[in-house]
């Protein structure tokens, strides 16, 4: 819903994706969510201990790279410890820091909820980020959320394997590998066309073939161009992430 401000034009509906930007609302809301979601769901009003004492225990030495006999036992010292480190970071350490809390939150039954949360945030301040799989990659749409947790979740091996490791590819921020990422993104549609046509030692040209002879399946019509054009346009599309890669465009 729009605010008064915003409806009587004094103050503009944001409408800017915020890409490569953590501005200081975004910021906020999701130490917000960590406040909320995680920190008081490990209780660090009393001494740490068992699961507790050990997550904020790896966050210490993992994250912060600290000397683990510098930490102390009370939560909420290391909470007040860590957050004027939060509200310091850059946009993309604030980025790793939220993905290093729900891959290390020991209770993994909770993580789903704790990066819905994170997207919740994420979406509404307009970021171009969101959690898919426990690591934030750029993203524009919750339908592309959804379309790839289906295909990663539902799809046979080696569909899964081959999604898997486009996707650690796509999200590696510090060193984002494009071109290995369409490479195990178009293996993994040659691995799904081969399983549908029963034939796995087909080429995905001659897979694509057997699928449309047998009408077994409605093929995009962008999968009915001949496969040495396929294949050509995947090479360029390698050619050009390359090129991304090397900042070369």
């Amino acid at each position: 819903m729009k605010l008064f401000s915003h409806r009587k034009g004094l103050k503009p509906v944001r409408d800017i994706i915020q890409k490569d930007l953590v501005d200081d609302r975004l910021k906020t809301a999701l130490w917000n969510v960590t406040y909320l979601q995680v920190m008081q769901h490990t209780d660090t009003s009393i001494v740490l201990a068992g699961e507790s004492l050990m997550f904020f225990r790896s966050i210490w030495i993992e994250y912060l790279g600290l000397p683990v006999d510098d930490m102390t036992t009370s939560g909420d010292k290391i909470v007040n410890y860590l957050k004027p480190l939060y509200f310091n970071f850059a946009w993309n350490e604030v980025f790793d820091f939220i993905e290093t809390l729900v891959n290390l939150y020991p209770r993994k039954v909770y993580r789903p909820v704790l990066t819905k949360a994170y997207n919740t945030v994420l979406e509404k301040e307009l970021s171009a980020c969101r959690f898919v799989e426990g690591q934030i990659v750029e993203i524009t749409s919750a339908e592309e959320i959804a379309s790839l947790e289906t295909a990663i979740y539902k799809s046979p091996n080696p569909v899964q394997s081959h999604l898997r490791q486009a996707l650690e590819h796509f999200a590696d921020r510090e060193n984002p590998d494009y071109r290995n990422s369409i490479k195990e993104s178009f293996s993994a549609v040659e691995a799904i066309c081969k399983q549908i046509a029963g034939e796995p030692k087909a080429t995905l040209g001659d897979a694509l073939k057997e699928i449309e002879s047998k009408k077994q399946v409605d093929l995009h019509p962008a999968l009915k161009i001949p496969s040495t054009v396929f294949m050509a346009i995947r090479m360029t599309h390698m050619e050009f992430a390359m090129r991304c890669s090397m900042n070369q465009v």
